[in-house]
């Protein structure tokens, strides 16, 4: 069984947009106690204008959450992304448009009643209104329905969660570079392999408000 759930999102740049260079998407979307949480990354490359010589980086976080009907079992389930289109609206927006792909086992199945159960309990409701007809019943097929799975989608169109792109530069240190951001080792680890520092690399930083 597939979904195909549409996400789009209005991204506001700080500066003018007047070409990309280069974009990526990725996700780390996972099944959490009948949720889908996570967020789309997308990260790239832009010129501000046409005289520009050199791009600059964007990176930007856009949560995503979406919550299953219990009445499904979604420990079997996967999610990837279907289809991903971009548009630059004007100078300072850029909107995105995602298609998460759901699938797996995700039919309800009703539990079955076993024909000779389900004409005893008839009987016995006959017996009670004193109804002496016989009573034929049909045997049948367990039922089956299908219904959505989707029970909540929460795509707030103005949240989104921005982040640093830094360059790393001859003497940098992750500490240095921790330290220049206000963040933690355990944060930069979230977005970044900081086994080997190379220059020229780039670091994604989540911005903190406080810096």
């Amino acid at each position: 069984m597939k979904n195909i759930i549409p996400f789009t999102k209005n991204i506001k740049f700080n500066t003018k947009i007047y070409e990309l260079t280069s974009i990526s998407l990725e996700h780390n979307l996972m099944v959490e106690d009948n949720n889908i949480n996570g967020e789309f990354i997308v990260s790239g490359d832009y010129k501000i204008n046409d005289t520009s010589i050199n791009s600059e980086p964007f990176i930007y976080g856009l949560p995503f959450n979406i919550s299953l009907d219990n009445k499904y079992n979604a420990e079997t389930i996967s999610i990837d992304i279907d289809d991903f289109k971009y548009e630059i609206i004007n100078e300072e927006i850029l909107r995105v448009d995602i298609d998460v792909l759901i699938q797996g086992n995700l039919e309800e199945i009703h539990e079955e009643i076993k024909p000779d159960v389900l004409i005893d309990i008839r009987n016995e409701e006959r017996k009670e209104n004193d109804m002496n007809e016989d009573l034929f019943i049909e045997k049948e097929e367990p039922v089956v329905e299908v219904n959505n799975v989707i029970d909540k989608i929460n795509t707030d169109n103005d949240q989104y969660i921005s982040y640093y792109v830094h360059i790393v530069r001859e003497n940098d240190t992750i500490d240095s570079i921790c330290k220049l951001y206000n963040t933690n080792i355990e944060d930069i680890k979230k977005y970044n392999n900081i086994d080997k520092i190379i220059l020229g690399n780039k670091i994604i930083i989540p911005k903190n408000e406080a810096v």
